[in-house]
């Protein structure tokens, strides 16, 4: 069990949603949208090239205390208790993640996204079937995509590159070996 600042929904989920503007996003539920984002992360973290610190995962659901009192002859009232203070959800099991770390996560995890909104089929359907009928044409749209996403690869390779320019203690790295 992890303390609340290694919770994904803490330490990740807000600052990508707060780096990026869709309105897909807006339009699932709380539980599609947990769901997303654990998918998003957890793709982001297996593309992270040789982080300085341990990015291992898990999902913490409490179990609820289950008692049984004898309320009324032979039947039973039950009581589900469980600790407030933790939630369900992914987290990481190792401390020492920083914002280092999640500034690369979030990056790969935007890269993923656009991929995602890039191969959606409604991009790639035609309004209309007549021809003499002028429609929004989906092709400007897929070029913007391919553009935003060819820029969030580069931006995430250039922010993981810059991470990894560094050493632990945010001294210049060229030359640490195995530090």
């Amino acid at each position: 069990m992890a303390n609340r600042e290694q919770y994904w929904s803490v330490c990740l989920y807000p600052y990508f949603l707060s780096s990026l503007s869709s309105c897909t996003l807006v339009s699932y539920t709380d539980e599609e949208l947990e769901q997303e984002l654990a998918l998003l992360a957890q793709k982001a973290i297996a593309r992270f090239k040789f982080p300085k610190v341990p990015l291992t995962y898990d999902f913490y659901r409490p179990v609820p205390e289950v008692s049984m009192n004898p309320a009324f002859g032979d039947r039973f009232k039950i009581e589900v208790k469980h600790d407030e203070s933790y939630v369900d959800g992914w987290y990481f099991t190792e401390e020492g993640v920083t914002m280092k770390e999640i500034l690369v996560i979030i990056a790969w995890m935007k890269y993923y996204w656009v991929e995602y909104q890039a191969s959606k089929e409604r991009n790639y359907e035609n309004l209309y079937a007549d021809k003499d009928v002028k429609a929004f044409s989906s092709g400007n749209l897929l070029q913007s995509i391919d553009k935003m996403f060819m820029d969030l690869m580069f931006a995430a390779r250039k922010t993981e590159e810059d991470y990894s320019r560094v050493n632990k203690n945010g001294r210049p790295a060229v030359g640490d070996v195995n530090a």
